[in-house]
């Protein structure tokens, strides 16, 4: 608790304070007029209890030089602790101090006409209390990882955009292992592909079906005839008898044309050159000769050596390998490939090579090759027709566009599974499981703060609207509930409902309208904030280790609330069942009392009779008005019975003889006080015209009473009246001292005959 206040240098109207030996009990009452300090006071507690230098920075001392310094006592468990305010900082905070004055009340309940969302959360925070803010705290905690999640998921999400732009990141990461991905990939580029180049690749198919069908393979029927003749021996008697072998077969063929045919008695016929006869030998190769020229054997044989130059001109290999590398280049496949165009070849050369054993027209070609050749070429005239059918003379069933977002979406499956991209979901996932696990703790707390907000604003209402009660206040509160939404503005805690069944909002600003602000009197205004502040006290099970300032708290109450929150303060407790079920009653460590109501001072103390009492008294110091911290004896600084105080110091100046004090003020006071009691009725009229003492005796004189209309009595009251000047304010004469004790013995003298 607070013991002593030993120093306060240069803050405020406390230029140099020292109040050592004002000691601060239990229950502390500390009297000080408006402007003198009290607001002062209660900032620097302020700055001790919340560690806000600030507000200390600010207060000023007008014409103060020096630097501020505070310095205070605290008894914490019978250990002195000093906490000192000096170089702007306070060495250490004590936050068990609660103050009720009117920051609080600008902060949490009102301002002016109307009452704020900031202050409305305040007040949320100050029901709910430690355990409500802790978890209110750890909801924030964690609504701030959530928010650091969502937003390194945003960053990812962003950093996936500029990569994957309209592709969703959560189907992204859905995204199956494709196994299959390069090779469907490469298909879908020859789809692509074979889309772009249709017609070209059209007319190059037309082209090459074209050439491929020029290809004659009907020789096959010329290259099967052949003549039973003996050629070599024709050539060996030509080579072995003419010089010229060109000419040769034409010489011999004119020569066997004029041959005599052959005798029917068998005689030998004889050369037509040489006149010989022609024997057994001769005759046979006649013969030979005969059936070379008369059997259409050189016909055959031109027949034939076309047939096998037309087949060796076509180069199929040349052909083939065109195909194969059009088609290649277009990514169509027809087996045309390296090994196939070879073994076309192979047969080519092969079957050329049986076609040169050919120049005997004797031979019979094996065409085995030939056939193997032209099945190939026939196989690759079908597949071309077959894609030329099937592929180019038919409206593709989708379009180049629909080929291209396919393509992409398998661009997109196959990036998705690239080390870069499975290291960023793995990190995308590994936020959403840690942000999924964040939420529910997030929700869970909200749900416990939410019951227990709940409850403990239950609890407040039922209190606050006790103390409302209790307080003679026309009104309660209604609708008394926990915000839910932090950040936004149109929630409201409380409503007012007068007289148990009229309702006003908080918040209504139309003056047509009952509203906080058009309805709610400014003493109905503090109340309820004073209200709010014992329902915090009342609820808070640590209220013993809590030192409680009240400034101010009747400033604007109405007089006949006052008995009550005299009662209120003296009372406040705090009762609750502990955990096991026992009721227990916990009350501050120390009050503090500011006031500047003389009258509620001293019935405080009479209800906390060992309450410690001071006040802050002004004085001037230099042309400067300053205020110090004192010891005050209520009782005789603020007597119950003013009038009487005013007579017994008027006794003592003429007891005393101190004529230097100026007493003629009170001298009428207390005269027009006693003239008001006893004649009140016949003064009624001039009382309420602000009159005096001259004008009561004259008044009086009027009517007759009491002798006043007698001249002694009355020419004494005139006298007197001029004395102390009463109603004539143009007496310029000095007084000495012994008129002034004479003065006063009249004074005395017409009390009595009063």
């Amino acid at each position: 608790m607070l013991k002593r206040i030993q120093r306060i240098q240069n803050i405020g109207k406390f230029a140099d304070c020292n109040t050592a030996g004002c000691e601060f009990a239990d229950n502390t009452i500390i009297f000080g007029y408006n402007t003198h300090g009290k607001s002062t006071l209660t900032a620097i507690l302020r700055s001790l209890q919340t560690g806000n230098n600030n507000i200390l920075i600010g207060r000023k001392t007008f014409g103060a030089t020096g630097s501020k310094k505070v310095e205070i006592d605290f008894d914490e468990n019978t250990v002195n602790e000093k906490h000192i305010f000096q170089n702007k900082v306070w060495n250490k905070a004590n936050p068990n101090i609660l103050i009720f004055d009117s920051k609080f009340i600008t902060e949490n309940v009102f301002e002016g006409e109307g009452i704020t969302f900031d202050q409305q959360k305040n007040m949320n925070t100050i029901i709910i209390g430690k355990y409500g803010s802790d978890l209110n705290e750890e909801v924030g905690k964690l609504q701030k990882q959530c928010d650091d999640y969502e937003n390194s998921k945003r960053s990812k999400s962003l950093e996936f955009s500029r990569h994957f732009p309209n592709v969703d990141l959560d189907k992204f990461n859905a995204i199956k292992q494709d196994v299959d991905i390069d090779k469907k990939l490469k298909e879908k580029d020859k789809e692509i592909k074979f889309e772009k180049d249709k017609e070209e690749i059209k007319t190059l198919v037309k082209s090459h079906i074209q050439t491929i069908t020029s290809i004659d393979f009907s020789t096959k029927s010329t290259l099967q005839k052949s003549l039973d003749v003996k050629q070599q021996e024709i050539e060996d008697h030509i080579k072995s008898h003419f010089e010229n072998e060109e000419n040769a077969q034409n010489f011999l063929n004119d020569g066997l044309s004029f041959l005599k045919a052959k005798q029917i008695d068998g005689k030998n016929r004889s050369c037509v050159f040489c006149g010989q006869e022609l024997g057994v030998n001769a005759e046979k190769l006649i013969d030979i000769y005969s059936d070379f020229f008369k059997g259409g054997y050189k016909e055959l044989q031109g027949e034939i050596s076309v047939a096998i130059d037309s087949f060796k001109r076509v180069n199929i290999e040349a052909l083939v390998t065109k195909i194969a590398s059009d088609l290649k280049t277009r990514d169509l496949d027809i087996g045309l490939t390296d090994e196939k165009v070879s073994e076309i070849k192979e047969l080519k050369i092969s079957f050329e090579s049986e076609l040169d054993k050919k120049r005997d027209l004797n031979y019979s070609v094996i065409f085995t090759d030939f056939d193997k050749l032209k099945i190939e070429i026939d196989r690759i005239k079908g597949e071309l027709e077959e894609i030329e059918r099937e592929r180019l003379n038919i409206v593709s069933p989708k379009s180049l566009l629909d080929l291209e977002k396919e393509k992409q979406v398998l661009e997109v499956n196959q990036k998705r599974f690239n080390q870069a991209w499975v290291t960023f979901c793995s990190d995308v996932a590994d936020i959403e499981t840690k942000a999924k696990a964040t939420r529910k703790l997030r929700d869970d707390k909200r749900k416990e703060l939410e019951v227990y907000s709940t409850s403990i604003f239950d609890t407040h209402k039922k209190t606050i609207n006790e103390f409302c009660g209790t307080m003679c206040a026309d009104f309660e509160i209604e609708d008394f509930k926990p915000l839910k939404k932090i950040v936004g503005q149109d929630e409201r805690i409380f409503a007012i409902k007068f007289f148990g069944s009229h309702k006003i909002s908080i918040n209504e600003n139309n003056d047509n309208t009952p509203s906080f602000r058009n309805t709610m009197s400014e003493s109905d205004k503090r109340l309820l904030a004073f209200a709010f502040f014992l329902s915090m006290l009342a609820n808070d099970k640590e209220l013993d280790k809590k030192i409680i300032v009240l400034d101010d708290p009747m400033s604007s109450f109405d007089s006949e609330r006052r008995r009550k929150t005299i009662q209120l303060i003296t009372d406040v407790s705090c009762k609750y069942k502990d955990s096991n079920g026992l009721e227990k009653i916990v009350c501050p460590i120390q009050k503090i009392i500011l006031t500047h109501d003389d009258r509620f001072a001293k019935e405080l103390l009479r209800l906390m009779t060992s309450a410690s009492t001071l006040k802050i008294e002004e004085y001037v110091d230099a042309g400067n008005k300053r205020s110090r911290i004192v010891h005050s004896d209520f009782l005789k600084d603020f007597p119950d019975d003013e009038i009487i105080d005013k007579i017994e110091k008027l006794k003592q100046i003429l007891d005393k003889r101190q004529f230097t004090v100026s007493f003629e003020t009170d001298c009428r006071v207390v005269l027009e006080n006693i003239f008001k009691r006893k004649y009140y009725f016949d003064l009624k009229d001039l009382i309420v015209d602000r009159k005096s003492i001259r004008s009561f005796v004259t008044k009086l004189k009027e009517l007759s009473i009491n002798d006043f209309n007698t001249d002694p009595k009355f020419n004494k009251f005139i006298r007197l009246c001029d004395d102390l000047n009463i109603e004539l304010h143009d007496n310029g004469s000095s007084t000495t001292n012994g008129n002034k004790e004479s003065i006063l013995k009249d004074f005395f003298e017409d009390i009595k005959i009063i």
